[in-house]
């Protein structure tokens, strides 16, 4: 009885310091001047060069390590090459397609099953807890339980250490969204270059848009263009 016990402990204790130790998977972020050739639409306007494309799918892959490849998901990319001597504003909103803010992108593509896997851990940890209680309050009679602890332990620790590696995955993928993502108005200075990415349900997707820049001194003054991924 002594023997169970202590090993009982031996294996609660490796439950709690285990996901401690977990390796995650590494992501690598991958900058847009990896996948900004190719590009379907390419305009001129007062010495502003604007180039767009729709991403294909190994490009999606690529750029996220294959985590939001999801065919309800179009990735518009743009690019703005400023050689006019003048300043622009530019933001998401200057973009007449109905795009996905950070946090709906973010959800679209998270794995709900990293919570899963984390309720099945706690509720099979819980167990476990209770069986010890059992086993100490029992005494001899109880003694069997060990042979049900140990394999709920294992899969409690299975659980919890696939969801946490799940969650540290989502975190990093869904930094690397906000930082390419078209969202806050950026200046373009005379010079200047800015790229960034789109996000579209494939529902609202259409090739066509206009895209429009604005003068940082004179908000009046504006450049379209009439951007056709065709």
């Amino acid at each position: 009885m002594k023997n169970s016990i202590r090993l009982i402990g031996f294996f609660l204790a490796g439950l709690v310091l285990l996901p401690g130790c977990l390796k995650v998977p590494a992501y690598k972020c991958r900058s847009l001047e990896s996948i900004n050739d190719h590009c379907t639409y390419r305009g001129i306007e007062k010495n502003v060069i604007v180039r767009a494309k729709r991403l294909r799918r190994f490009e999606k892959n690529y750029l996220f390590d294959e985590r939001i490849s999801d065919n309800g998901l179009q990735v518009v990319y743009i690019s703005i090459h400023n050689l006019n001597n003048k300043s622009y504003v530019f933001s998401g909103d200057d973009i007449n397609v109905r795009q996905m803010c950070y946090q709906d992108v973010i959800k679209l593509r998270q794995k709900t099953s990293s919570f899963v896997r984390l309720a099945g851990g706690a509720c099979a940890s819980v167990y476990c807890m209770t069986c010890v209680k059992i086993v100490f309050g029992v005494g001899a009679v109880a003694a069997p339980l060990v042979y049900v602890i140990i394999p709920l332990g294992a899969l409690a620790v299975t659980f919890l250490t696939r969801g946490i590696k799940s969650i540290v995955m989502n975190n990093r993928i869904a930094k690397d969204i906000k930082e390419k993502i078209i969202d806050e108005p950026v200046v373009i200075p005379s010079g200047g270059q800015y790229e960034g990415l789109v996000f579209i349900k494939t529902s609202d997707y259409t090739p066509q848009f206009t895209l429009a820049l604005q003068e940082k001194d004179a908000v009046n003054n504006t450049i379209t263009f009439n951007v056709d991924l065709l």
